[in-house]
């Protein structure tokens, strides 16, 4: 894109305002700029894996105000229903994901069975504004016979927030911890996170963490339970398992445009 790395053209739009949905409008219109423009990842950031969905660093801002991610899944492959505790945009740079919504529950209506609030399918160069703090509950899930990836951008660093995974039918929470993926190089496997601690079987632990959850911020687990031995650590699988994994580097990349993928007009879903 003109003007520098993708991430500096986001930063922008993040910056200058607190207003959720200001922000997510303007991330979109970046967004959709840039996969208008021809953007082109690089080959290892659209690596799927045969296990599970992968979430790799595009760009993690210092203060941990906003991430940009590639979130890459194998044909196939879903998400558990989860919330964001944030807000969020999404563009899709190849394939197709399907999203089911749910009615984000009242802390009164815990234990119950999730509402749906309506599915739809995003495609090749759509983009959607996927989440604000009072709407951010879906489940994810690649269509078609070719992997998808999107691009996301979120309102803070989102592999060490605090996020909580519903079961639908009953409404129970669980809290997790996503940490990041680390891309393949010289012809290996992506790996994952390792656990984290308090987020492992421990329900004690489990309890804890929902502590630190106050009403009115962003639930993060502290930076000490976070990093070991300067690893950061936990990932959600595909079916809801904390999984072993890697050491996260985050990574800036540069622009580079050319032969991108097709698109249509975007759609974002919020004003």
């Amino acid at each position: 894109m003109p003007g520098g790395a993708p991430s500096d053209d986001v930063g922008l739009a993040v910056g200058g305002s607190d207003d959720q949905y200001e922000i997510t409008k303007r991330v979109a219109q970046r967004l959709s700029a840039l996969l208008a423009g021809g953007y082109r990842l690089p080959p290892e950031f659209i690596r799927p894996s045969p296990v599970r969905h992968l979430t790799y660093p595009l760009y993690i801002a210092p203060d941990d105000s906003w991430s940009q991610a590639s979130v890459v899944w194998n044909v196939d492959q879903r998400t558990p229903v989860h919330g964001h505790e944030t807000w969020g945009v999404v563009g899709i740079y190849s394939g197709a994901e399907r999203e089911i919504r749910y009615v984000k529950p009242a802390p009164s209506a815990v234990g119950r069975a999730l509402t749906p609030a309506g599915e739809h399918v995003w495609e090749r160069g759509q983009v959607t504004a996927c989440c604000t703090t009072d709407d951010d509950v879906h489940a994810v899930a690649a269509v078609g016979d070719e992997p998808t990836v999107g691009i996301h951008v979120y309102g803070g660093n989102i592999g060490t927030i605090n996020r909580p995974s519903y079961d639908p039918a009953t409404g129970a929470i669980r809290w997790f911890v996503s940490g990041w993926d680390h891309p393949a190089v010289d012809g290996s496997q992506p790996r994952a996170s390792q656990q984290l601690r308090g987020l492992n079987n421990n329900e004690g632990s489990l309890t804890e963490n929902r502590r630190r959850t106050e009403p009115g911020r962003r639930p993060t687990v502290p930076v000490s339970d976070r990093l070991r031995d300067g690893v950061l650590h936990a990932v959600l699988s595909s079916d809801g398992l904390l999984v072993d994994g890697f050491d996260v580097v985050p990574i800036r990349i540069a622009d580079e445009t050319g032969g991108g993928p097709a698109t249509s007009t975007p759609r974002v879903s919020k004003p």
